[in-house]
């Protein structure tokens, strides 16, 4: 019961026009929906970072949050790739080890949306069927007119759409995009994820070290790096 005007069911058009009218608004209309048989679900995970203007700051890093959970909760896939969107084009990009993801975290596009970077997703999917694509990007990319109308016209439709912004509001989206509530929303506390741990020394001082010494052993190092 939810879908674009042009997968309407052609017995839904045998109603007149106030009977279709309202059921259209009370989403009783049927649709025609293309759906993966049963027995082949996606196997794959493909996750398009959009690191554009508008991701710069907080939503960066909530972005990159918001794919790390959404792989581990897709245990069951065969594989989970993960692309930052780099204008026209993707880069491959490893967020599951600390130098793939401090370098993702230096890297700042200039773009003002990810849909210049659809077509290359698209083509480095064009021969593994079995992956649903997982978009990230900013709340203000939906009321882009050139962004949806890029999304509408991609061979992406069956995947997933997310949106962080710097609130810490996150909300993920069925693709193709419709008037319709999203699969799941969140609501961040990003003042306190920001906010420094409490009373929580750097370093602890032996009870007989000399307050005047200014060497480290080994155990205050450690100390510094836990708290850290």
């Amino acid at each position: 019961n939810r879908g674009n005007l042009d997968r309407l069911l052609l017995t839904e058009l045998a109603h007149d026009d106030v009977t279709l009218a309202a059921r259209l608004g009370l989403n009783e209309a049927l649709y025609l929906t293309p759906e993966p048989p049963s027995h082949e679900p996606p196997r794959g995970l493909a996750v398009l970072l959009d690191s554009g203007i508008r991701m710069w700051g907080v939503p960066r890093a909530l972005a990159v949050s918001a794919a790390l959970a959404i792989a581990a909760r897709e245990k069951h896939r065969d594989s989970v790739k993960v692309w930052r969107a780099a204008r026209s084009e993707i880069t491959a990009t490893n967020l599951f080890k600390k130098e793939g993801l401090i370098e993702h975290l230096a890297v700042l596009e200039t773009s003002a949306h990810v849909g210049f970077a659809l077509p290359a997703l698209e083509r480095a999917l064009a021969q593994d069927t079995f992956t649903q694509a997982v978009i990230l990007t900013h709340p203000d990319s939906l009321r882009d007119e050139a962004f949806r109308k890029q999304l509408a016209a991609s061979r992406l439709q069956g995947g997933l759409l997310g949106v962080v912004d710097a609130k810490g509001r996150f909300a993920l989206h069925a693709l193709p995009l419709a008037n319709r509530t999203p699969i799941c929303e969140a609501q961040l506390d990003v003042d306190a994820l920001l906010k420094p741990p409490k009373n929580k020394p750097v370093i602890v001082p032996f009870a007989n070290a000399d307050r005047k010494s200014t060497r480290l052993n080994s155990s205050h190092l450690v100390i510094s790096y836990a708290v850290f």
